[in-house]
């Protein structure tokens, strides 16, 4: 089955903000039918973000804002 250019810009955009760890990987389906269909909120944007702040607040990858830059 061909896809449609929707559906390609949708799987490349997803792969880039994957890639790039701006969204968690359990969000693709959702994040590549609602890029497809046009139906992303701002909503859904900082729903997906927040995802990615709080992995790396448990993480421990956010730099705490007492240290000093190096």
């Amino acid at each position: 089955m061909t896809k449609s250019p929707n559906e390609e810009l949708a799987d490349k955009i997803v792969d880039k903000l994957l890639s790039d760890g701006l969204v968690e990987k359990k969000r693709k389906t959702v994040l590549q039918s609602a890029l497809t269909t046009g139906k992303v909120k701002a909503a859904d944007w900082r729903l997906w973000a927040e995802d990615v702040v709080m992995r790396e607040v448990q993480d421990g990858s956010e730099e705490s804002p007492d240290q000093p830059d190096a």
